[in-house]
């Protein structure tokens, strides 16, 4: 494995049903209003014929680093609800993976990421601050827990009342300015 390639797996027990859940995690325009701790803002970029699904331009910020990630993803695979596979290209390359599989009243979320960082200060930097990185990672999918189970809590209430009485999702550790670049 080069240096600048990561292979990055996390599981979530989240309440609730795959349906639910799979609606939530495959429509990526409302990540920055769930997950605000990792997605700034996203762009709905249109079809890619050649890949079969939508293209989206992303700004994420780089976890508790004071950096952004600027990235695109396609929709490449979808196994509705089991399944969906994305492909990523620009600060990071690679392919993505989220896995549902009911367990009760429970569904185990597998995320699978397989990424070279291509962003300079990523990419010759990975050598050395790998570990640091992974932890960062780890941090960011922490902070996804708390979102998702957030959003799900949102979308079960039953008021508007009960709605307001939610904490909001935790957001990033810093607010950059500039936006989001469709390529």
């Amino acid at each position: 494995m080069k240096s600048n390639q990561y292979e990055m797996r996390k599981t979530w027990k989240v309440k609730g049903n795959r349906d639910e859940l799979f609606e939530i995690l495959t429509n990526a325009v409302d990540y920055p209003r769930w997950w605000p701790s990792l997605f700034l803002d996203i762009e709905d970029t249109g079809v890619v014929k050649e890949a079969g699904g939508n293209m989206y331009a992303l700004r994420s910020t780089g976890g508790w680093f004071p950096a952004t990630l600027q990235w695109n993803l396609v929709n490449v695979n979808e196994s509705t609800p089991y399944r969906v596979s994305v492909r990523a290209c620009g600060d990071v390359t690679g392919r993505g993976t989220w896995k549902l599989t009911e367990d009760g009243e429970y569904v185990n979320v597998e995320l699978l990421w397989i990424l070279e960082a291509d962003k300079p200060l990523l990419k010759y930097l990975s050598f050395i601050l790998k570990p640091v990185f992974m932890a960062n990672f780890h941090w960011c999918m922490k902070r996804g827990y708390e979102s998702l189970n957030l959003e799900l809590q949102r979308r079960r209430a039953t008021s508007h009342e009960e709605i307001r009485q939610l904490p909001s999702p935790p957001g990033p550790t810093f607010q950059p300015k500039e936006k989001v670049k469709s390529s």
